[in-house]
C-alpha cells in the first residue's frame, strides 16, 4: 500500500510536470526527453548496447525537420550541431505554436508522453473543427440564399433554409462546448485575446512597416499569441455576437416585428456575414494556402541540390 502511494504521488507529480511544460510557449520536446526512460532496446543496434537508457539528444534532427516554424524560417537543416534539441529551442523559442510535432517526433520520448501531448489540446481541435464546419456550412447557404435565391427551386430553398437555421445556433454553441471540453484552454485564451501591451503595439507596428516596404522591412516573429492572432479571435467573437442578436429576430419573421425593421436586419446580418467571409478566405490563406506554397519553393529550389546539401554537411564533419 504505501509503495501504491508513492506511485500515485509520482504519477500526479509527473502529470503536473508535464501540464506546465506543455502550457510553456517553448519547444518542450527536450523536457519531455529528460521525463522519459531513456533510449529503448528496439531503438538501438548490438554494437551500440551502452546507449540504452540514455536520455541526451542523439542529434537525429527529427524535431528540427518536423517544427513548422524551423521549415518556415530555415528550410532544411543539414548541419548536425544544429539538428539538436538545444537548436530548436534556441531558434523558435517563443515563436513556438505548441503543435507538439517535436515530442511526436522524438524517438527518446516515451510513448505515453507522445501519446499524453496529442491529447492535451484535443478540445480544442474539436472545437475548431467544429467552428470550421459550421461556419462553412453558413457561408455557402447564406450565400446561396441571399445572392441566388432566384436560381434555385422551391425545395432547394427550403432545404438551404433548413440547413441554415441548424448551423446558426451551433455556431453558437461551439464556445460553450469549447467550454465543456477544455475548460482550462478555454480560460487561457480568453485571457490572451484580453489582454493586449506596448509589445503588442510594436508588433503591429512592425507589421504595417513590413506590409508597406513589401518585406523590405522584416515580418515581425509569429508565435501562438501574436496580435494578429488576436484581433482574428476578437472579430470572430464580435461576429458570432452580431450573428446571435440579429439571426434571432429573422427567425421570428415580418409578421412579428415587421417588414421595415426585417429588412435593416437582413441588411446588417448579411454585411456582417460578408466580412466574415473575407476574414475566412484571408486566414485560410496564411494557414493553408501560404505554407503550401512556401513547401512546394523550397521543394523546387532544392531540387537538384542534394549533392551540394551532401558535401556541406561532409565539409562540416572535416
Amino acid at each position: 500500500m504505501p509503495e501504491r502511494k508513492v506511485l500515485r504521488r509520482q504519477q500526479e507529480a509527473l502529470g503536473a510536470a508535464m501540464v506546465d511544460v506543455l502550457d510553456t510557449v517553448h519547444p518542450p520536446v527536450a523536457r519531455f526527453r529528460l521525463m522519459s526512460l531513456g533510449m529503448s532496446p528496439a531503438l538501438r543496434t548490438e554494437s551500440f548496447q551502452d546507449v540504452v537508457g540514455d536520455k541526451g539528444c542523439l542529434s537525429c534532427g527529427n524535431c528540427v525537420d518536423a517544427c513548422p516554424v524551423m521549415a518556415r524560417q530555415f528550410g532544411p537543416i543539414v548541419i548536425p550541431n544544429m539538428r539538436t534539441s538545444m537548436a530548436l529551442e534556441h531558434l523558435v523559442a517563443d515563436q513556438c505554436q505548441r503543435c507538439f510535432a517535436c515530442i511526436r517526433a522524438c524517438p527518446q520520448t516515451d510513448r505515453g508522453l507522445k501519446e499524453f501531448a496529442l491529447a492535451y489540446r484535443r478540445g480544442e481541435k474539436i472545437t475548431h473543427a467544429l467552428l470550421a464546419s459550421v461556419f462553412l456550412t453558413l457561408s455557402l447557404s447564406g450565400i446561396a440564399l441571399f445572392h441566388f435565391r432566384e436560381a434555385w427551386p422551391e425545395a432547394v430553398i427550403r432545404l438551404l433554409g433548413l440547413v441554415h437555421r441548424i448551423a446558426g445556433p451551433a455556431l453558437l454553441l461551439s464556445p460553450l462546448v469549447y467550454f465543456w471540453l477544455d475548460r482550462l484552454h478555454f480560460g487561457r485564451r480568453l485571457r490572451q485575446i484580453g489582454t493586449w501591451g506596448r509589445d503588442d503595439l510594436e508588433w503591429l507596428g512592425q507589421w504595417w512597416r513590413a506590409v508597406r516596404t513589401r518585406g523590405r522591412v522584416p515580418f515581425p516573429t509569429f508565435g501562438e499569441t501574436h496580435p494578429g492572432r488576436k484581433a482574428w479571435q476578437l472579430c470572430l467573437g464580435a461576429a458570432l455576437l452580431v450573428f446571435a442578436v440579429t439571426g434571432v429576430p429573422l427567425w421570428v419573421g415580418e409578421d412579428v416585428l415587421g417588414k421595415a425593421r426585417i429588412q435593416a436586419i437582413t441588411w446588417v446580418h448579411s454585411r456582417t456575414a460578408m466580412v466574415m467571409d473575407v476574414w475566412v478566405v484571408i486566414h485560410l490563406v496564411r494557414v493553408l494556402v501560404r505554407p503550401a506554397l512556401q513547401r512546394l519553393r523550397r521543394m523546387l529550389a532544392l531540387h537538384g541540390r542534394e549533392a551540394d546539401l551532401l558535401v556541406e554537411r561532409a565539409q562540416y564533419l572535416g
